[in-house]
């Protein structure tokens, strides 16, 4: 629990101190917890380009010519995104949909 406090009140300012010990309860700690990696998310993405920018400066562009900022370090996130992009709609996919919406009586046009 001190781990938490810690975490939630003093390191990433998310709650006041008397809201954690008094009101909190486990399901809305369960909440801020799963979402942690989420409260710095633009200053992790800043720093990382600082860091591509440093970097880039100081690099032969003909040796590494696809050289990006991704290259310098992942986040959880990102990975995360990857496994929720959808992979796009085949011929089979569309086929499967317009025999579903026939036997629906579904008109694409009014859609």
């Amino acid at each position: 629990m001190t781990e938490c406090f810690r975490l939630l009140v003093i390191e990433y300012h998310l709650v006041s101190a008397e809201y954690f010990l008094d009101y909190m309860t486990q399901y809305e700690l369960d909440i801020f917890l799963g979402q942690l990696n989420y409260a710095y998310r633009p200053e992790y993405e800043q720093m990382r380009f600082l860091a591509y920018i440093n970097v880039s400066l100081n690099m032969d562009r003909k040796k590494h010519p696809n050289f990006d900022a991704y290259d310098i370090v992942k986040f959880p996130w990102e990975n995360e995104e990857q496994q929720n992009t959808a992979e796009p709609m085949t011929e089979e996919d569309y086929k499967r949909l317009d025999y579903t919406a026939k036997h629906l009586n579904i008109d694409w046009s009014k859609v």
